[in-house]
């Protein structure tokens, strides 16, 4: 199983995929529309793309989708940059809203926008380690705010056999080794002291949510439901030809297991 998407849900899919490709640089890849008011959009963000449904077509699909809450967001999406100070003013000049201005931490810098629709977004510059362990970054990061990393890095390998990148040492930080693409757990009580004050996600009505793909659908969705994952939403062929499911991990965020997107 690997991380496929980080999946936004928006009202407006194109306007969004203008807005990230003017602010932040990223490039197309996809934009389909169904005729009937729903869409799908993608970024080219490497083996792992960010991707936006449009909110129609999530109820379309039974989902209640709501808006993310900048003030007190249950995740973020981190963009690595070389130059924070250029990368924020042309984020602000397409028209993002500044959250935080740059500020130091011991392993880099960072600072916090909010894109159009209120999903916040980290702009982040990583110092290479004298180390070298934190040398190589990853280009993008999906970051789940949560209560206990170890405990949701200890269930994602079980319930979805990722394996372990790194657990840092206050415990208040892990990554897993999902590609160019990081899936990364923060502890909300770290980010509370870099200024940000962060809620629990609200499973009845998700903003987002993160899909993993498998070749076994079913037999993924047994594996989680086995290792305490809570089942959303059973087995169900797709009229695209994908085959899904969902289910929340234990800290409540909605994850979707799918099979792969057969390009035709």
């Amino acid at each position: 199983m690997k991380l496929g998407y980080t999946i936004l849900y928006v009202e407006d899919v194109a306007k969004t995929l203008a807005f990230y490709e003017q602010a932040f640089g990223l490039k197309r890849k996809s934009l389909h529309e169904d005729g009937t008011g729903g869409s799908f959009g993608e970024l080219d963000t490497g083996s792992a793309s960010l991707a936006f449904t449009s909110h129609s077509m999530m109820k379309q699909l039974g989902k209640n989708p709501s808006f993310p809450d900048s003030e007190a967001p249950c995740f973020e999406f981190a963009l690595l940059t070389d130059d924070i100070a250029a990368a924020l003013k042309r984020a602000v000049q397409a028209g993002a809203r500044l959250v935080q201005d740059v500020r130091e931490a011991p392993w880099g810098q960072f600072a916090y926008v909010a894109d159009p629709n209120g999903f916040l977004v980290d702009i982040f510059f990583e110092r290479p380690s004298t180390d070298g362990t934190n040398g190589s970054p990853s280009e993008y990061l999906t970051i789940l705010y949560v209560e206990d990393v170890a405990r949701t890095l200890a269930f994602y390998e079980q319930a979805f056999g990722l394996k372990r990148k790194r657990l840092c040492e206050s415990g208040d930080f892990a990554e897993l080794d999902t590609g160019s693409t990081t899936l990364t757990f923060v502890s909300r009580t770290a980010m509370a002291q870099f200024g940000i004050h962060p809620s629990p996600p609200k499973l009845g009505a998700p903003c987002f949510e993160v899909a993993l793909e498998t070749d076994e659908v079913a037999a993924a969705l047994e594996r989680a439901v086995q290792a305490g994952a809570r089942l959303v939403q059973d087995v169900e062929e797709m009229p695209w030809g994908q085959t899904t499911a969902y289910v929340a991990d234990p800290d409540g965020f909605l994850v979707e297991i799918c099979s792969p997107i057969t390009s035709t």
